[in-house]
């Protein structure tokens, strides 16, 4: 088979159910979507056209907080309260969140005593506070809601509600397991949450004679994920709660009763990966609990005109559409899939290998390879262009994949890590001969060096035993790995699905590319391999690197730059998108006013790259931007945009003024 019918099937992943056509903007706890006006209710019309102007923006750093913690991730998702100027930072190493006054942005001040998480303790007896892991301001009626985990793994959790001016404890209702994002709606009469529920596997000791490993996953050990909807009409004194599951029930109406639904959904692209394989079989599909257990809520946009909320299922590499018309009892419309990047096409090229410089060493090798990538977005969100509503995506790449160590008692109880999930690496798959032929592929795509399976080619890239298998024997006619490496934007017009509910065939994407002319996501861009291309011309080899370690090029065989941050915002009547880089850091900046031509603006990083990043002996600048928060002319202290930027691996929150270039 040549490289021309292997991107023929490269389709398939694509696919993916009927959504409700037609959805309006929104804007996620970190974006803008009208001029001025930052998580303030809106009214249901759309923003007005935008007015062409002849500008473009530029970011200069302001201020700067940091917390002097170090790799714990003491500065996550943050929010802004215009009528306080205080910015709400989660810290999950304090298991807090800070309150900073940035009046003056040059100098952040930490607010003290900040919100009263004794008071919320003190009235939900029983509950254990784990992680704090998510927060979203109301200004108009100066409410901050934060989500709150339990201790224990497979316990629901809890949203509280505190005051942003006094910050005292005003109530709390409990949601689904470990709320990972929480948004309020623009009107402001609803508080949206993506309960993840990730699993927590267990480890089986071993004896003398075998190493310990990884149980399979149960019920037990993998709770479900869940959406809740949080009635605040009466005031967050008196909230209500409904919770959305995705129970077979409720996935059976939303999607006709198929024969088969976890097939179903595998067909229409949906990812269900289950505990993996711990013994690789690509011929055996992985083992999944339940598929409410397997689906995994990430990240929230809120439609303009608050009947819809669109929530990633990041591991699962699609979006779940909820109808929130009714807020006593919300519905699941459909899910989707986000498809894959063809990385063989001019403009998806990407480094796939850490060890592709000289003699093995790191180096610089963007250019294409027969492989596709899985968006597997982060964050979300939304703007409308002329009454027309985009979604906008930071395409990180996560996988569901699980490492723990343990004493292996066959060896004298040294500690030895243990892998289990989806994840193994290219040089570990038996590839398919006729399709992947190194001859047909050196003459499309350019020659490589060595074997295609060395480290150097397709060895070291990290890929899904959850797809790829197309005819059901143990050779892959596809490669599926971690993260597009780009943002997108998607129309939120979508046409009907064709995948058949009484289909029980195996996956495969040659039928389900089909079905994705008609039935997939409308991608109406993508920025292909721009941020890999912009940082190694900016840095040459040190592109691609961790974010807690200065080793140039680590990361090309993982998802690349993994970008995760992201905000949408309205200046003089244009649009932009600012997109943080997880692991190389970095903000990219693009006038995104056509969402069919975004127009790249700025790239702003300052990781200082030659020192072994100890920050108590120099100054490492930020590293893992993990939120973003645009902020409006008329909402900041300065009379200015500006963007505030919180970085989990340095513990640091940047503010830099929005600068308008004519």
């Amino acid at each position: 088979m040549s490289i021309f019918d292997y991107k023929k099937m490269g389709l398939g992943l694509a696919v993916s159910m009927a959504l409700l056509s037609g959805c309006g903007g929104s804007s996620s706890n970190s974006s803008n979507i009208g001029e001025g006006e930052v998580d303030q209710p809106v009214d249901n019309a759309p923003p007005a056209p935008p007015v062409a102007q002849d500008f473009t923006i530029s970011l200069s750093q302001m201020g700067r907080f940091e917390t002097g913690q170090f790799d714990e991730s003491a500065a996550e998702i943050l929010s802004f309260d215009p009528a306080t100027d205080r910015l709400f930072v989660v810290n999950a190493q304090s298991g807090t969140v800070d309150v900073l006054d940035i009046a003056n942005p040059a100098t952040p001040i930490l607010v003290n005593p900040g919100l009263d998480f004794a008071a919320f303790d003190a009235a939900n007896a029983g509950f254990t506070r784990g992680d704090v892991n998510s927060v979203d301001v109301n200004a108009a009626t100066g409410v901050v809601a934060v989500a709150i985990a339990e201790d224990g793994f497979d316990q629901n959790g809890r949203v509280a509600f505190f005051n942003t001016a006094t910050l005292a404890f005003i109530s709390s209702v409990e949601v689904g397991v470990l709320p990972d994002s929480v948004i309020f709606t623009n009107n402001g009469n609803a508080v949206i949450v993506a309960n993840e529920g990730e699993p927590e596997p267990t480890i089986l000791p071993g004896d003398a004679m075998t190493p310990p490993g990884f149980g399979p996953f149960t019920t037990a050990n993998d709770p479900e994920g869940s959406i809740s909807v949080i009635d605040v009409t009466a005031g967050a004194e008196n909230p209500t709660v409904a919770t959305v599951n995705f129970d077979v029930a409720t996935l059976n109406t939303a999607f006709g009763n198929p024969a088969d639904l976890e097939n179903f959904l595998r067909m229409s692209g949906v990812v269900l990966v289950g505990n993996g394989e711990n013994n690789f079989d690509p011929s055996v599909a992985p083992q999944v609990v339940s598929i409410a257990a397997d689906l995994e809520p990430e990240f929230i946009a809120v439609s303009a005109n608050d009947q819809t909320v669109w929530v990633t299922l990041q591991e699962n590499n699609a979006v779940a559409i909820i109808d929130i018309a009714d807020l006593s009892n919300p519905s699941l419309v459909s899910i989707r899939s986000f498809g894959a990047k063809d990385n063989s096409l001019p403009g998806n090229e990407l480094d796939l290998s850490n060890e592709d410089g000289p003699n093995g060493d790191p180096g610089v090798n963007v250019r294409n390879w027969p492989i596709y990538t899985m968006y597997r977005p982060d964050t979300i969100a939304s703007y409308a262009v002329n009454g027309t509503t985009y979604f906008v995506t930071a395409n990180e790449g996560d996988a569901r994949e699980f490492e723990e160590e343990a004493a292996d008692l066959s060896n004298g109880g040294e500690e030895v890590d243990l892998e289990a999930g989806e994840l193994v690496r290219g040089d570990d798959v038996t590839l398919d001969p006729a399709v992947f032929d190194p001859a047909a592929i050196a003459s499309e795509l350019g020659a490589f060096d060595g074997d295609l399976q060395d480290d150097a080619n397709l060895g070291r890239i990290e890929v899904t035993t959850s797809l790829g298998d197309t005819d059901g024997d143990p050779e892959h006619e596809q490669l599926f790995a971690f993260g597009a490496r780009s943002f997108s934007i998607w129309s939120a017009t979508l046409p009907n699905a064709t995948v058949d509910p009484a289909s029980t065939g195996i996956f495969d994407p040659a039928t389900a590319g089909a079905n994705a002319v008609t039935g997939g996501l409308t991608q109406v861009f993508d920025s292909g391999a721009a941020f890999e291309n912009i940082t190694s011309e900016r840095f040459g080899v040190d592109f691609n690197n961790n974010n807690d370690a200065n080793e140039p090029d680590n990361r090309s065989d993982d998802a690349g730059p993994e970008p995760e941050a992201l905000a949408v915002g309205a200046i003089n009547g244009r649009y932009f998108a600012f997109i943080g880089l997880e692991r190389v850091g970095g903000i990219m900046v693009y006038d995104v006013t056509d969402p069919t031509a975004p127009v790249f603006q700025e790239y702003i990083n300052n990781r200082v790259f030659d020192t072994n990043l100890d920050p108590e002996l120099t100054d490492i600048g930020d590293l893992g931007p993990e939120g973003i928060e645009f902020i409006s002319a008329e909402n900041s202290p300065i009379d200015e945009p500006m963007i505030a930027v919180s970085s989990e691996v340095s513990g640091t929150t940047t503010l830099y003024q929005i600068n308008i270039n004519n």
